[in-house]
């Protein structure tokens, strides 16, 4: 018996596939060499997208705004860190405390992006055209969020203990938290732009 995928791609190579954009097009015949381009197509059809409305564009817009505000508080709170890393090993009672709380503020950036990482993706599920920029940076978008979930599991469980490690786990955090950040931007933008790069 044939597996889903091996129809699929029969299905595809008989029938062909309409993309959403002639970039698509491109970008797949490029990918598949082999592949017949009098049986691929161009949805020409306005009207007929699957993509979002402008109320679904202003809300990844709200989204990245409140974005890039969070990414300058994580940056912030980081560089404290940072500078206040020699008195915490020098056991400053006073330095610990100001560090500790800068690294739960930065947790907590990085969790409000998680929220609304997980707002986006489930408004635009099943949004949006297989093979597509909007579909490839909710994706992107998906492993970010998945790669903070990890991270905040070791966070639950270093929480209250204070060690010489936690500047490690706090550019963890910071890393994982901008990268968020940068696909809940990444988000509007090919929203706004289709054609627009995913990097």
């Amino acid at each position: 018996m044939a597996s889903k995928l091996a129809l699929r791609v029969a299905a595809r190579f008989i029938q062909g596939m309409e993309f959403p954009t002639e970039k698509a097009l491109k970008d797949y015949l490029h990918e598949h060499p082999g592949a017949d381009k009098s049986k691929h197509t161009v949805d020409k059809k306005p009207g007929k997208s699957k993509g979002p409305s402008k109320v679904d564009s202003d809300l990844a817009d709200r989204e990245a705004q409140q974005s890039a505000k969070r990414k300058q508080e994580v940056d912030a709170e980081y560089s404290t860190m940072k500078e206040l890393k020699q008195s915490v090993e020098n056991d400053n009672p006073s330095a610990k405390k100001k560090f500790d709380r800068a690294y739960t503020k930065l947790y907590h950036s990085g969790e409000s992006a998680h929220k609304a990482a997980d707002k986006l993706l489930k408004k635009y599920k099943d949004s949006f055209s297989e093979g597509s920029q909007e579909e490839a940076a909710l994706e992107l978008l998906q492993h970010a969020k998945s790669d903070w979930e990890r991270v905040s599991i070791d966070h639950a469980r270093k929480q209250d203990k204070f060690t010489h490690e936690k500047l490690l786990q706090a550019e963890q955090t910071h890393g994982y938290a901008s990268q968020l950040e940068k696909r809940l931007s990444a988000i509007s933008k090919v929203l706004k732009d289709p054609e627009a790069e995913v990097d």
